[in-house]
């Protein structure tokens, strides 16, 4: 890794700075709010981190230590966070740390990348402005999320990948220029070699095709995009290869996870983690794509100068659109949502932590439970729970379901929140206790979110209401404690 020097240097130093300094400031503003206690604002962070944690101490891929759970949304942010977890043991900050990192290097590469097509300063300047703004890089690094892996490994392979087409492209050109025109039309276009050929897409761009699938798999359709490319460029038997190759980490989970009597693909795909706008809007991205490359390639074929490069920044700033839709959507509130995760999450995790390390509870708020504490754990929800999920998917979740799968799993206490769940999708249970948790806006127990404990079988419910007296004391000010 070459640092550049002179002017691109400062430019470099300039965006790093511009990067880390919101950084700094989303994460003072809810270290102020939360005692000085990292959180994140969404429940699949924790599961991702949850999982990397397991990974790391206890080999297991899974939100517990005790069995194999398809919770994590990605494949390739749990693996890099393990070997900071092992060496430097499990820090919630470790995951801003990664981020801040993946997210240096992004702007590292795209300003590389922008230095070798001959960018003033001034424009790298802009690019790099506008794509840490407008992705928007600080909420991404704080989000507690892989999505700067993400964005560092789709970047990298259509980088790659550019350079490899217009690399041959050039060389095409070259070679061909004592040929006859008519004979070198498709050459210079597609990048073939003397003989014929099309030279060889050089390793990285596979290496990083699987990154970027094992990221999210949402990045299949870049991938998608880039075998439509090399198909137009008469390089099929390339794309064929490139595909498989690129989908080899999915189907290699998959089979894991089918052995481990999972689903395929992972619960909080199946479960729907994506508004329908942002569906649309992908839909749309994936349509002007095609069209790009169908430009490209005429262009190509009249003889119109035109670099790959182009066609892949323009590529990525249309496939950056659903990214970025979706980022927006979900860390638009994100430091109200981390305050809210710390005021209503944090509290049950503690009282998990400490009264049920070592049992078996069922949640529907399953993020910091499954960070801050080691017992077994029934997710409600479906996503850190396969049961709940076939059961979701058939459509077959009801009062009866809850008890069988709770009852099966050994449940002392069950502690779901209102009003995410209905009566009616809950058993009659024995109700114990309520925590009626301030709303972080106003700070009125009345407006907030309310847990609410239950227990199984009757035989524990002197054991939960005792725990709930003793914790009482350590609740935080303003949570309204009921008993039943």
């Amino acid at each position: 890794m070459q640092l550049p020097r002179g002017k691109n240097l400062v430019i470099l130093i300039t965006a790093v700075i511009a990067l880390l300094v919101p950084v700094l400031l989303l994460e003072i503003s809810v270290l102020r709010q939360t005692n000085g206690n990292i959180v994140y604002p969404l429940d699949n962070a924790f599961l991702d981190i949850s999982v990397a944690k397991n990974l790391a101490f206890y080999k297991v891929w899974g939100v517990s230590k005790y069995a194999f759970q398809s919770a994590s949304s990605s494949l390739l942010y749990p693996l890099l966070l393990v070997p900071f977890f092992f060496i430097a043991g499990e820090h919630l900050v470790i995951p801003i740390i990664v981020n801040s990192l993946a997210a240096i290097f992004f702007l590292y590469a795209l300003q590389r990348a922008l230095i070798r097509q001959n960018t003033t300063t001034g424009r790298q300047l802009a690019i790099l402005l506008l794509a840490i703004f407008l992705t928007p890089l600080p909420l991404l690094v704080v989000s507690g999320m892989g999505y700067t892996v993400q964005l560092l490994c789709c970047f990298l392979f259509m980088n790659a990948l550019a350079s490899a087409i217009d690399g041959a492209a050039a060389g095409a050109k070259a070679g061909a220029a004592t040929k006859p025109a008519a004979a070198t039309e498709d050459t210079a276009a597609s990048g073939r070699s003397d003989l014929g050929r099309p030279s060889p897409l050089p390793w990285p761009i596979y290496v990083y095709g699987v990154l970027a699938v094992a990221a999210r798999y949402e990045d299949l359709v870049l991938i998608l995009l880039a075998c439509t490319l090399l198909a137009v460029l008469n390089r099929g038997k390339q794309a064929l290869k490139l595909a498989a190759i690129a989908l080899s980490p999915v189907l290699l989970f998959g089979i894991i996870s089918l052995a481990k009597d999972s689903y395929f693909l992972p619960n909080s795909l199946l479960l729907g983690p994506y508004p329908t706008f942002v569906l649309v809007i992908a839909a749309l991205a994936l349509i002007a794509g095609c069209l790009l490359i169908r430009q490209y390639r005429q262009l190509a074929k009249a003889q119109t100068p035109v670099s790959i490069y182009r066609l892949s920044f323009a590529l990525l700033a249309v496939l950056a659109v659903p990214f970025i839709a979706r980022n927006v959507a979900e860390l638009r509130h994100f430091a109200a949502d981390s305050v809210r995760i710390y005021e209503q999450q944090y509290p049950m995790a503690a009282f998990v932590h400490r009264y049920y390390s070592r049992g078996t509870i069922g949640v529907n708020d399953i993020a910091a439970v499954a960070y801050f504490s080691d017992g077994r754990k029934l997710d409600y929800t479906g996503l850190a729970s396969g049961d709940v999920t076939k059961s979701k998917k058939e459509h077959s979740w009801g009062a009866v379901l809850a008890d069988s799968l709770s009852r099966k799993d050994g449940i002392r206490a069950a502690i779901v929140s209102d009003p995410w769940f209905s009566p009616a999708q809950l058993p009659k249970w024995n109700k114990i206790a309520s925590w009626k948790m301030p709303d972080s806006e106003d700070g009125q127990a009345s407006t907030g979110k309310t847990l609410t404990f239950y227990v199984i079988n009757k035989y524990d419910t002197t054991w939960l209401r005792r725990n709930l007296h003793d914790y009482e004391q350590l609740l935080p000010a303003g949570v309204a404690v009921s008993y039943y």
